[in-house]
């Protein structure tokens, strides 16, 4: 449980040294209340995207998860589907790197 919480916490850490760092004005022309609205819409926005990443924390757990289970499979029981890599100067030689081959391939 700790780990987790730490995990957590580690996702506030940007949004918090960006909060630290807009609670100091840059410039003098800012109204205070100018100031504290645009402070209070950062805090706002971190704490939001802080929460999106926790709510989509499991989604992308098991997605990556289900990539490394298939690329495992992939690589030692079908041996299918795998990607192979081509150099550039193999594409080239191969021809089907115009506009046209590209929309085909789409």
């Amino acid at each position: 449980a700790q780990w987790q919480a730490l995990l957590i916490l580690s996702l506030f850490m940007a949004p918090t040294f960006d909060i630290v760092n807009a609670i100091l004005p840059k410039s003098g022309d800012q109204t205070p209340r100018g100031h504290f609205s645009a402070l209070a819409r950062d805090v706002a926005f971190g704490t939001a995207m802080v929460a999106l990443k926790i709510v989509l924390m499991a989604h992308n757990a098991w997605m990556m998860g289900d990539a490394i289970v298939r690329t495992l499979y992939r690589l030692f029981v079908s041996r299918q589907n795998l990607l192979e890599w081509r150099t550039a100067s193999q594409a080239h030689k191969a021809g089907d790197n115009d506009v046209g081959s590209y929309y085909g391939m789409m």
